[in-house]
């Protein structure tokens, strides 16, 4: 046989190529294949940081990164080891330390929740009893002014920096609060801050003699001249007291005051009954959980809890203003980073820090955050919690593309919870032009690019909660000059302001969906769950704002009518429609007392346009609008609410049409009904560790008493899918064997009823309790439904309403809002009087009657109730966030004539909005 030796050849050389092939893919999957890096608080930078020798430092774990990125091809993946890492400077990256598409860098816990990356430090305390419960301890990095802190954490719980009156930031107004009597100046022109000194009443205030006032910080609620509530705070140091005067003189602060075009024209500041409070006062250190520095003496002094164990407890002042920073450029962007598993916390505070207009809306911002992202792409924190820091907690700032933050947790912060903002083109040195009437503003714009402003960018399946303990003119998230960014499948509650807020409308092309919003607008005023603004190119105070102008310019006369042109001139604003969908918007689900002011769960405020809002649950609040156009509404559903707020001076082309209006079903047979599969708020995803207690509430909430007629309804606060509910009416808490909650309840008589959330037959949180003492009747025929014989108003500006306060906003007494009744206001030296006629069949007339609560505490009215001229009743003073009182009073037969006399209490009429709810004629004994 003959072997051909050339095809031997060439086939050796085939499978000898075939076999290099293989090798080198072998090898370069090898260089390819994840590399890995491990960092323990035990560990040492001197160590290669392997599994068996880690890093100490994430700073260190960083430039070896940066190393390792010359010969790995793959991913990296840093793992930290469980304890805290304190950085003694903030963690920042650049573009130095990127990763890429296919080789991503991930900082991750190597067990998720068990690693916190924190911007303080942890001291060690030798504590020693100073007195009445007071420890101290020596801090001597404070003395000599190495150690600055405003914040403090004992077992991982912020503690209350001493203060008048006691209470804690985290509890809304006006609880922990004593209430202004004004400022001075009154108001000065920019660029000075309104006020120089403010005045309290003596009566009210501490009667301790403070050694250091000039220590102090004031937190002070303010408002413009034409509102009555509260819009946002400030702080200011406070130089000095002068009790001769009353007056507290105040220092550096009020960054947080709104825009110059404000300042200028609504004076804005600190009016007479504005809560505030005062802390960093030694003299003050008086109730557990409070501390304060003495950084003269170089001591910690603390009163702790009765659960504190100051032998084991940790102590953590916050430092870093910022404790993760991602920060490059257009040119240089940092990319592909990822956080994973982590808690970062302790970031200080910044309430004195520069604020930044950040657009035309309300809101001043500072730019800056636990976690900062500038000049970035493709920048990821993923399963991380973000709570417990003071200033904003997660913050995207001009160039960004495709940075998210995703299944997290937002918590107990100081501002903001997320935050996308672009470049300020807000310039007070311009003037603006419009085209259509010729107004001068006196302010402008400067032209914005797309490279100036986050875009693309996400925020999606994460609670956000509690923000808002220092600074209130913020949102739970917050937008501005950015470009499709999309917030969905977030849970959002416990806002003193918006729960979003838009802050104004360039570029838009936003979408906000699956998203559940609560409990917000908690201390403030004429807001809701979301909130925008559209104070933008196309945009004309004289037409929003009419008769508004700066001190001393002449009124204009020009059309204040006209509209804001043409689809294609707010696109130059608005460039892509914004989406509102499939989110759940309601006021209070919690049990807790609403804010002090007007809600609206969709407001669209101030020339907002180009929204499309549909299949959106509101609960008791429908939509406002101002002046807004090219909007769509449509396929929304609204339970016991009001109908669109529509405050429209031109055709804005606004297409509403199929929106339900329910008063026969609860919030929860609602949407089976009419939006059946939508979801809201946070998804399965959601990691166990960031997960809270389920939470019930039931509505009505415990006012000691109940209607008869009443549907008492219970409903879940969760994150991720429902718990079953089972509740009780004997007063006992409920067990896995109780009735499991379906349909409301009605009750018959006085009780007790308590419902708790379970899941796989264990209880899944607390248990909530509501007891109705008393049952009341219900009118059969009510006053908002009948003529009036005859009627004198307390205040011509503020007319009888029905179904209504005085001021046209919801009846609300005692933090709930009541559909039914009128509203009036008390007289200036003589009672309003409103009369009706009383028929045959009438037995009784009841009501419930108190001050309104967007007084925010103030007002004050005596209500007397006359039958055929005799008086029947005459109440005691109510006053602003008393509890309001109930009228049942008989009427003889054959009585003709009701008279209702609304008077102010002697101290003038100024808040005395006078509420009457579900009131009216019982025809049933």
């Amino acid at each position: 046989m003959k072997f051909n030796s050339r095809g031997i050849r060439r086939n050796s050389l085939a499978a000898a190529a075939v076999a290099m092939v293989a090798i080198c893919l072998a090898a370069s999957a090898m260089a390819a294949e994840s590399a890995s890096l491990f960092v323990s608080p035990d560990g040492d930078d001197s160590n290669p940081g392997t599994r068996e020798k880690p890093l100490a430092t994430i700073h260190k774990a960083r430039e070896t990164v940066r190393e390792l990125k010359k010969t790995a091809s793959g991913p990296i993946n840093v793992f930290l080891r469980p304890g805290t890492y304190y950085l003694v400077e903030s963690l920042v990256f650049g573009p130095e330390d990127s990763g890429t598409k296919e080789a991503p860098i991930t900082y991750q816990a190597e067990k998720e929740g068990t690693v916190v990356v924190s911007g303080g430090k942890r001291l060690n305390c030798d504590w020693k009893h100073y007195k009445d419960g007071i420890f101290a301890c020596d801090v001597p990095e404070s003395k000599t002014g190495k150690l600055k802190f405003s914040e403090l954490y004992v077992n991982g719980k912020r503690q209350i920096r001493a203060r008048f009156p006691n209470g804690d930031p985290r509890v809304p107004q006006p609880d922990g609060y004593v209430f202004s009597k004004g400022a001075e100046p009154a108001w000065q022109a920019p660029p000075q801050r309104p006020h120089s000194e403010m005045y309290y009443n003596p009566a009210a205030f501490t009667d301790k003699t403070w050694a250091h006032p000039e220590d102090a910080v004031l937190f002070c609620f303010q408002r413009v001249s034409f509102d009555k509530t509260p819009f946002w705070n400030g702080q200011w140091r406070v130089r000095g007291l002068d009790h001769q005067r009353n007056a507290i003189l105040l220092g550096e602060g009020g960054h947080q005051q709104l825009l110059f075009h404000y300042m200028k024209a609504y004076r804005p500041g600190i009016y007479p009954n504005m809560p505030f409070y005062i802390e960093n006062v030694f003299e003050e250190l008086d109730a557990p959980s409070e501390w304060y520095l003495d950084r003269r003496e170089g001591k910690l002094y603390y009163m702790p809890a009765e659960e504190v164990d100051l032998k084991t407890a940790v102590v953590e002042p916050a430092l870093l203003q910022r404790v993760v920073q991602f920060l490059g450029s257009k040119e240089r962007p940092v990319r592909h980073i990822a956080f994973r598993g982590l808690w970062i916390a302790h970031a200080a505070s910044t309430y004195f820090e520069p604020y930044s207009a950040a657009g035309m809306g309300d809101y001043s911002i500072h730019r800056g955050g636990a976690v900062f992202v500038e000049g970035a792409e493709d920048i990821t924190v993923d399963r991380c919690s973000l709570e417990g820091n003071n200033g904003n907690g997660f913050y995207v700032n001009c160039y960004a593309r495709r940075v998210r933050l995703t299944n997290s947790r937002v918590a107990d912060v100081g501002e903001n919870g997320v935050c996308f903002t672009g470049k300020d083109n807000y310039r007070p040195d311009k003037r603006h032009k419009c085209p259509r009437c010729g107004y001068v503003h006196w302010w402008g714009w400067d032209p914005i690019s797309d490279d100036e402003l986050p875009s693309d960018c996400e925020a999606v399946n994460n609670v956000i909660r509690d923000v808002g303990v220092f600074a209130k003119q913020c949102g739970g998230v917050f937008i501005a000059n950015a470009l499709r960014i999309r917030i969905a499948d977030c849970h959002i509650y416990n806002c003193p302001r918006a729960g979003i807020n838009v802050n104004n409308g360039v570029y838009g092309g936003h979408v906000f969906e699956n998203n559940d919003l609560h409990d917000t607008v908690r201390e403030t005023s004429d807001h809701g769950p979301f909130n925008a603004y559209g104070r933008d190119f196309y945009w004309c105070q004289h037409v929003n704002h009419t008769g508004y102008r700066p001190e001393g310019e002449p009124a204009y006369m020009g059309d204040s009518r006209h509209d804001f042109g043409p689809l294609e001139e707010i696109q130059k604003s608005a460039r892509e429609t914004t989406v509102i969908r499939r989110n759940r918007f309601a006021g209070n689900r919690l049990g807790q007392k609403l804010g002090p002011g007007v809600q609206h769960p969709i407001d669209l405020d101030d020339g907002a346009s180009n929204y499309d809002v549909y299949e959106n649950l509101g609960v008791r609040m429908s939509i406002k609008t101002f002046c807004s156009s090219f909007c769509k509404f449509h396929n929304n559903v609204f339970v016991r609410a009001r109908n669109f707020y529509l405050i429209q001076t031109f055709d804005g082309k606004l297409d509403i049409k199929n929106n339900h209006f329910i008063t026969d079903m609860t919030p929860d047979e609602a949407h089976a009904k009419y939006l059946p599969g939508v979801r809201f708020g946070v998804t399965d995803e959601f990691p166990v560790w960031l997960r809270e207690p389920d939470q019930v509430a039931i509505d009505p909430k415990d006012n000691g008493f109940f209607y008869e007629k009443t549907a008492i309804a219970i409903t879940s606060i969760y994150n991720g899918s429902a718990p079953e509910i089972r509740f009780t009416l004997d007063g006992s808490d409920p067990t896995s064997k109780s009735p499991v909650y379906s349909t409301p309840l009605k009750l018959l008589a006085p009780g007790t009823v308590k419902a708790r959330a379970f899941r796989d037959g264990k209880p899944s949180g607390p248990v909530a309790q509501a007891t109705y003492e008393r049952l009341l009747p219900l009118s059969d025929v009510f006053l908002d439904e009948l003529p009036l014989m005859s009627m004198k108003s307390g205040n011509a500006t503020k007319q009888t309403k029905m179904r209504k306060n005085c001021t046209g906003g919801p009846l609300r007494l005692g933090g709930t809002t009541y559909e039914r009744g009128i509203g009036e206001h008390a007289g200036d030296g003589f009672a309003a009087e409103l009369i009706y006629a009383i028929k045959p069949e009438y037995k009784l007339f009841v009501a419930l009657v108190g001050v309104d609560d967007q007084t925010g505490g103030g007002g004050s009215i005596v209500i007397k109730v006359l039958v055929d001229g005799q008086l029947k009743m005459q109440t005691p003073v109510i006053r602003g966030n008393m509890a309001p009182r109930h009228l049942n009073i008989e009427l003889p037969s054959g009585a003709k004539k009701l008279k209702l006399a609304i008077e102010d209490a002697g101290d003038g009429y100024n808040y005395d909005d006078a509420n009457f709810v579900n009131a009216g004629f019982v025809t049933h004994k």
